[in-house]
């Protein structure tokens, strides 16, 4: 399984316009994030409104991605669908819950993709991969899903937005090989979001292996102290994600 990061930045990319905090002033090229989006093999996971600009700075070449899946029906992880739609020839499968197909239907009209519905806990099979939607809160919007992708005994949790994590779905979680979460802020809880320090304790709790921090928002540190934070709070498995980073299980 190689996982590719398109994109590790929350609502909006980083850096600001007219702002001059210390990320949106740093240098370090791990600070500019692009809105969050990963590609596991061939398999793209969630399209935000930087797709074409993933596509083009990554090289990849839409007639190869084999199916797309997405989190929850937010822009930030949809608003690309269209733009992604009309450089494919032939349709792909875009796996969405029925909630979020029927704003598909209603705002982006015509999609060139085949309609398959996510139901939480069904399995899907691609090529070696296993993917099931596991149901989470994400205040604002349901149903939202963390996806568990599981390759030769090997786990992948991907969850970039996330407040409430129900016990039936944790359980599902415990001693997966690698936790990709959220981290919109450091320690602030806000409404829809739980913050870096909340995340850090949850990986410790399902003894997560490795941890990746991804949709990393404004409030938070530049790439090296928030590296620092995260390890000196949690240990030397805990790791910050940035647009490009590759990383193999």
């Amino acid at each position: 399984m190689i996982i590719k990061f398109l994109g590790t930045s929350a609502t909006l990319p980083l850096p600001r316009k007219n702002c001059f905090c210390p990320i949106c002033c740093s240098k370090d090229k791990r600070d500019k994030r692009m809105r969050s989006s990963i590609l596991v093999n061939k398999i793209l996971i969630d399209c935000g409104p930087d797709i074409l600009k993933q596509i083009e700075k990554y090289r990849i070449k839409p007639e190869k991605i084999k199916a797309i899946f997405i989190t929850h029906h937010h822009l930030d992880h949809i608003a690309g669908l269209k733009k992604f739609s009309q450089l494919i020839k032939k349709q792909i499968p875009l796996y969405a819950s029925k909630n979020a197909w029927e704003y598909f239907q209603k705002h982006f009209k015509k999609l060139n993709f085949a309609k398959y519905i996510t139901k939480s806990n069904k399995k899907i099979k691609i090529g070696n991969l296993i993917f099931q939607a596991i149901e989470i809160i994400h205040p604002g919007i349901k149903p939202v899903f963390a996806f568990k992708i599981l390759s030769k005994n090997k786990t992948l949790i991907y969850m970039p937005d996330w407040k409430i994590i129900p016990k039936k779905s944790v359980k599902k979680m415990i001693k997966t090989d690698i936790l990709i979460l959220g981290g919109s802020s450091l320690k602030r809880n806000l409404p829809w979001h739980s913050p870096i320090v909340e995340g850090i304790e949850f990986a410790k709790k399902i003894k997560a292996k490795k941890i990746y921090f991804t949709h990393i928002g404004h409030l938070t540190l530049p790439y090296k102290k928030l590296l620092e934070f995260v390890r000196k709070s949690g240990g030397k498995k805990f790791n910050i994600a940035f647009d490009g980073l590759k990383i193999k299980l």
